[in-house]
Order: C-alpha cells, then structure tokens, then sequence
C-alpha cells in the first residue's frame, strides 16, 4: 500500500500533467516552440510542470513504508557479546500490521 501511493505521488506530480502539456501543446500547435529551442526536446516536454501539492502523496508512502519497515524488525536484540550464564533466545520478529496479513 505505501508503495502505491509513493508511485502514485510520484506519477501525479511529475508525470501525469508533464504528459497532459505535452498532448495538449501538440493539438494546439505549440510544441514547436519547444522542438526549436537548443536544449533538448525530451526534457523540456518532461520537467516543464511539477505539482507541489502532491507531494504530500510521497510523504505518506514514505511514511507507511517506514512505518512497516520498523515493525518488521527484532525485538529484543543483545547490545553487545552474551554474558556468562545467559541463554541465547532466538529472535522474535514482531508481527506485521493488522492491514499486512492475508486473509483467507
């Protein structure tokens, strides 16, 4: 799910309206104006328009990646060598979000 909405941050704030231009000047008759300019074509039909406010979408994929991420690692892991007299316990994970497990 953070991966969704990361790609879907990212797609909708640089993708998504450079594309809408780029179909938009070519039926207007304006994308001439970009082929003729010295730099390249292809990036500058690609990074003319940014949408800010969707980069409040990458952050919450960020976010619940991490958020997984750190509920995914062991607990109770030693800080340094075992003491004498100590058993080793094998690691325990913690168990994943409710919204990660498969139901059948």
């Amino acid at each position: 799910m953070g991966v969704q909405i990361l790609m879907g941050g990212i797609i909708g704030a640089a993708i998504q309206p450079n594309t809408t231009r780029l179909l938009e000047d070519i039926r207007e008759g304006t994308f001439d104006l970009v082929l003729t300019k010295p730099e390249d074509a292809h990036v500058l039909s690609s990074v003319r328009e940014f949408q800010v406010r969707r980069i409040v979408d990458i952050v919450i994929g960020a976010i619940v990646l991490g958020t997984l991420w750190l509920s995914s690692r062991p607990v109770g892991e030693p800080s340094g060598p075992p003491e004498q007299g100590s058993s080793d316990r094998p690691r325990r994970l913690r168990s994943p979000p409710r919204c990660c497990w498969v139901h059948r």
